[in-house]
């Protein structure tokens, strides 16, 4: 029934499955995994910040327009850093660097960018209620996709402008790494490489260095931990 035995492998990969939810649920599908991988990208966070010093969205009005702020703000003593995050994944089309990679970026990155200027200008404003966040300290972005776009902390045009707010785009895989450093460490890494102007521009998996002490990731844990029944299936076959 197929070409090739390893398509069969990769029927339940949830690039493949992401692709199936759409063109099954439509609009309510990626609604409801947008809010799964924001909620996730904040489980993550809370493995190494306090509970007091993160803060989720907030949502506010400038006029009549409705807007939200970034997903997260996590508030340490190197620096405050916003995190937006986006169930972004790139079309083949767009990973070949076809007309499709424009409209992609707009969309998922770019769009974080402009959220995450947004929220830091409202900070250092003082305007209610960002102003629980201090300003006394660096301002700090990251743009949290869900799968890797390896150049999108270059300066290609192709990639966006760059912000006024210092940020980096980091995958979710990126994400569950860094989170396993101490909580300083993790900040002042992301405040070194945005100060170093060729590391700024590599993907986080190169330019973030990990210590030897580093720890496990706990949800992972948790998450593999749920199927031990299939080694000791498989043990037993």
């Amino acid at each position: 029934w197929a070409p090739q035995t390893s398509l069969v492998d990769r029927a339940p990969y949830p690039s493949n499955l992401y692709y199936r939810g759409i063109k099954k649920w439509g609009k309510s599908f990626t609604d409801a995994l947008g809010q799964r991988t924001e909620a996730y990208v904040g489980r993550n966070l809370a493995l190494i910040a306090h509970e007091q010093d993160l803060h989720s969205e907030i949502t506010y009005w400038e006029g009549k327009r409705k807007l939200k702020s970034v997903d997260w703000g996590w508030v340490t003593r190197p620096g405050v850093v916003l995190v937006g995050s986006r169930t972004a994944r790139m079309t083949l089309g767009a990973r070949a660097g076809d007309g499709s990679l424009s409209s992609l970026v707009d969309r998922y990155i770019v769009h974080a960018r402009e959220q995450i200027d947004r929220t830091a200008s409202l900070i250092q404003a003082r305007t209610p209620p960002f102003d629980r966040f201090p300003s006394d300290r660096p301002i700090v972005g990251l743009a949290v996709t869900s799968e890797p776009f390896y150049l999108a902390n270059s300066e290609l045009t192709e990639y966006g402008a760059r912000p006024n707010t210092p940020s980096l785009v980091m995958s979710l895989r990126e994400l569950e790494r860094w989170v396993c450093k101490p909580p300083a460490e993790a900040v002042t890494s992301i405040l070194d490489v945005l100060e170093d102007p060729d590391r700024r521009t590599w993907a986080l998996s190169q330019s973030l260095t990990d210590g030897n002490d580093l720890k496990r990731n706990a949800i992972l844990d948790d998450a593999w931990n749920r199927y031990e029944f299939l080694e000791r299936r498989s043990r037993r076959s």
